[in-house]
């Protein structure tokens, strides 16, 4: 079956930049509406996207738009996180999406009773697969400042709207809380990198390389390791150790 997305909006770039990535293929940016056409067949991890651009073409290694990518540098990941005030809305977005690798679809769907609990069940939006974690520690304290602060109720969204505290905010407006971060510490940033970001630390700090596959639903551990930015960090590593001669 084939799904299409028309739009010049941001919302669609992480649909978009991750398609692409996985075509190894970058977008050219232009004035002009893209069509992106992702065929998707009942395997999550045999997707193949397709591009049609007017006036727009692909082009591999392109400099203009890159897909999105995880945040290497501690300090600007501090930087970032720092946008926002302490214990807000806003902040607790960021921090949600950086410890718990979920995509954004599925972080806004969050209900305040189970967050303070320290877990979150859900259906994920894109797969259909059911899913069951167990949110970090410190992210629970964060939370439960958050709920407190804000008189929450255990039923009520953990990420609402301000201006319609029955529905959650939509995925338009958490694209552009998180634009503006990157935006604010001069990085493009997206829900992506966010993702990317989560699953890179992770892997920096020890975490087994399966148990990634598991959470990205990728079926090899070289997929894992381009999505979170590992496999072209070793190829440069390498080459700088090269002595040679020299």
């Amino acid at each position: 079956m084939f799904n299409y997305y028309h739009s010049f909006r941001h919302e669609y770039a992480d649909k978009a930049n991750e398609a692409a990535e996985n075509a190894k293929l970058t977008l050219l940016p232009a004035a002009a509406l893209y069509t992106y056409k992702l065929s998707q067949s009942e395997n999550a991890d045999n997707t193949q996207a397709i591009f049609i651009c007017s006036n727009i073409t692909m082009n591999k290694g392109s400099e203009y738009m890159k897909v999105a990518k995880p945040i290497k540098d501690l300090t600007i990941l501090k930087e970032v996180l720092d946008v926002y005030p302490t214990n807000s809305r806003n902040q607790l977005l960021l921090l949600y999406c950086l410890n718990t690798g979920l995509r954004i679809s599925d972080v806004l769907t969050a209900k305040v009773g189970e967050s303070v609990l320290g877990k979150r069940e859900l259906t994920e939006q894109k797969t259909g697969k059911r899913k069951v974690i167990a949110l970090p520690d410190k992210l629970i304290q964060r939370i439960r400042i958050y709920v407190q602060q804000e008189r929450l109720e255990m039923d009520d969204w953990l990420f609402r709207a301000n201006t319609e505290p029955i529905h959650h905010i939509k995925r338009s407006r958490a694209d552009k809380i998180i634009r503006y971060a990157g935006d604010m510490v001069g990085i493009t940033l997206s829900a992506h990198s966010l993702r990317k970001t989560f699953g890179y630390w992770a892997y920096q700090n020890g975490t087994n390389l399966e148990y990634l596959m598991l959470i990205f639903n990728h079926a090899s551990a070289q997929t894992t390791l381009r999505y979170i930015g590992i496999e072209q960090e070793n190829i440069d590593e390498f080459y700088k150790s090269v002595d040679i001669g020299l």
